[in-house]
């Protein structure tokens, strides 16, 4: 979903450049930064997107989905045993909110990147997702 995301994502900005090279602003260009707002809101469920790799990042930001969700297997694999009551439950937890996250995305891809598809189809510009 992630990868998803930053595909989509890299293309609206394809489509920016391209739009400012042939001189179109306006309506289409708000259009498509309104999309890629939404993408990056979303994206940024996952993992802070302000994070430079830096060791103090963690300091600054707090944990997102991915990253506890990660830890949270790394605790599983390094027991031997099946996982905890209290390891499944917030695994539970961290599926509720990737489904969250999917119902958003969902949403999205069928409602405004499709209403965006169709505007970019009716100018001769490339399709998102495509």
């Amino acid at each position: 979903m992630i990868e998803e995301i930053e595909v989509t994502r890299k293309q609206l900005d394809d489509l920016l450049s391209r739009l400012a090279e042939e001189g179109q602003t306006g309506e289409m260009q708000e259009a498509i930064l309104s999309v890629g707002r939404k993408l990056r809101d979303l994206e940024g469920q996952f993992f802070d997107v302000r994070l430079t790799g830096a060791r103090q990042d963690i300091l600054w930001w707090p944990r997102k989905l991915y990253s506890k969700m990660t830890i949270l297997l790394g605790v599983i694999q390094q027991s031997g045993f099946r996982p905890t009551d209290p390891q499944l439950e917030v695994y539970e937890l961290y599926k509720t909110q990737l489904e969250g996250i999917e119902g958003e995305r969902d949403r999205l891809r069928s409602e405004e990147i499709a209403d965006l598809n169709r505007r970019l189809n009716r100018r001769g510009l490339a399709v998102l997702g495509k």
